[in-house]
């Protein structure tokens, strides 16, 4: 896959992932029936704030993944394999709660999108995780 396509692919679902926080603005909670509320509480500031940390986790494992050294590089892509399995696990939430709660506005699109788009970043970010460990190893037998 390479460090840029990793970093890349990377980039491009942070971007997804603060498009989906921000898409959530004025996001409400409904009152639940039989309590007294003033009002139902705005969710979006915490939507806009989740999905702005997974973004700039994200990224920044993506450059840090790109900047690094070998076992460094390798450190860093297992961290952004777990990020992005998150990613895919909170967009699967995302997605639940739209089945169940009704679509209102809560961006189901971006969601699914966020899925797909998380799990190709995460099954590529094994992929090359492993070829990291192959060319390591090649390296040793070479040396050895």
């Amino acid at each position: 896959m390479g460090r840029t396509l990793v970093a890349a692919g990377s980039a491009v679902t942070a971007v997804l992932c603060a498009w989906t926080g921000f898409r959530y603005l004025g996001v409400v909670i409904p009152p639940e029936p039989g309590l007294e509320q003033v009002g139902s509480p705005s969710v979006g500031g915490w939507f806009v704030t989740m999905g702005l940390l997974g973004a700039a986790g994200l990224l920044a494992l993506g450059v840090g993944q790109w900047l690094a050294g070998p076992r460094t590089r390798l450190l860093l892509l297992v961290v952004l394999a777990v990020v992005s399995a998150g990613y895919v696990a909170a967009n699967a939430f995302g997605l639940y709660v739209v089945r169940f709660a009704g679509p209102g506005n809560i961006p189901a699109g971006l969601h699914q999108a966020g899925l797909w788009l998380g799990s190709i970043l995460f099954l590529g970010v094994l992929l090359e995780a492993m070829l990291v460990i192959q060319a390591q190893r090649s390296l040793e037998e070479r040396v050895a």
